[in-house]
């Protein structure tokens, strides 16, 4: 588990019951784990190149590795790594207008798939292929082959959403929706 604490990030074995502070997220206002929990994926400043990248802590050796570069501050997000750990979503929620940024990890390459007022929520398909994500009283739907991104007949907002078997999708809402 990744702890914060104020300015201080710890990463805390569930097994061991111990805690080591990673200095290195420092900042991070949000992480995910990839499938096997070897290694972390969140946005931190990069002082170099004075701008946020996506990066990966491998939690055995404390190494990082950068992965793409954002144009502008991302100081509030949600991301979340793919089962096959090809691709992340990233919700950049610092501004009115909330953007999806697909990430391909094999190539490092970001894609804006998605602009909304609430960007929310999201969960990715055990094959990798659909990423599904809610906000504004809608659900949607990307496909992370072709990028594109098609509206559910749902009108709720997504409280949780879960993953299935044979690439369903379970998601729970407190509001009312007509199928």
């Amino acid at each position: 588990a990744v702890l914060f604490e104020g300015e201080t990030v710890s990463y805390y074995d569930t097994t061991t019951f111990e805690s080591e502070e990673l200095d290195v997220l420092v900042g991070a206002t949000a992480v995910s784990w990839n499938a096997d929990e070897s290694s972390i994926y969140s946005v931190l400043y990069d002082d170099a190149s004075k701008k946020d990248a996506l990066v990966k802590l491998n939690v055995d050796d404390g190494s990082v590795e950068k992965f793409v570069y954002f144009l502008r501050d991302i100081e509030q997000y949600e991301l979340s790594v793919s089962p096959n750990e090809s691709y992340v979503a990233l919700i950049d929620q610092t501004s009115d207008t909330q953007v999806l940024y697909l990430i391909d990890l094999e190539d490092a390459a970001r894609t804006n798939v998605y602009e909304a007022g609430i960007i929310e929520n999201g969960a990715w398909s055990r094959d990798s292929n659909y990423y599904i994500f809610g906000g504004e009283y809608q659900v949607w739907m990307m496909n992370s082959q072709n990028k594109n991104v098609e509206e559910l007949p749902f009108n709720t907002s997504l409280d949780l959403i879960s993953d299935a078997i044979n690439d369903e999708f379970y998601f729970v809402s407190t509001q009312e929706y007509n199928l």
